[in-house]
């Protein structure tokens, strides 16, 4: 069944739509700083692959995240855009809460792919932002409340490698 989607989506050719979202192929890496929830400074070494999935249809962004000792996290995120919505949709994965998948719908905006968990399928109050810098650089910033503490973080990531 899934072989006959692929196929089907695959047939449709590249997604046109998707295509202001190019700069984030590739391999990269940030280090930042971050506050957890007792409200320490934790620093955060990140890695992101990025790449076109089912010929174009699908844009897919894996980061993992060390901290200290700690075993590290891995967030996958899944992107396409919705015509009917005339809206980007995807869904976010983590391994930190595994069986809660989060939806999210956004749009590009001054050169910013600006996702928000929607609200219809999620009691979860988050934002993601990917904003393109100059060649070889984007930042990514996000900001979700957990219970009543927003806890937010940006960082500017740097291309490795095209993919």
């Amino acid at each position: 069944m899934l072989v006959a989607i692929a196929a089907v989506t695959s047939a449709q050719g590249p997604n046109k739509n998707l295509e202001p979202l190019g700069f984030l192929t590739g391999d990269w890496e940030g280090k930042f700083t971050r506050k957890n929830r007792a409200g320490n400074d934790e620093a955060v070494t990140a890695t992101v692959k990025t790449r076109w999935r089912l010929q174009g249809q699908f844009l897919e962004l894996e980061e993992t995240q060390a901290i200290g000792k700690s075993t590290p996290t891995t967030t996958l995120l899944l992107v396409t855009y919705d015509p009917d919505r005339k809206a980007y949709q995807g869904y976010i994965f983590t391994s930190s809460f595994p069986n809660f998948p989060m939806s999210v719908v956004g749009e590009v905006t001054q050169g910013k792919l600006v996702l928000k968990v929607d609200a219809e399928t999620s009691p979860v109050k988050a934002s993601f932002i990917y904003e393109r810098l100059d060649d070889g650089k984007y930042r990514g910033s996000s900001s979700i409340m957990a219970g009543d503490k927003e806890m937010t973080e940006s960082a500017v990531y740097n291309r490795i490698n095209k993919g």
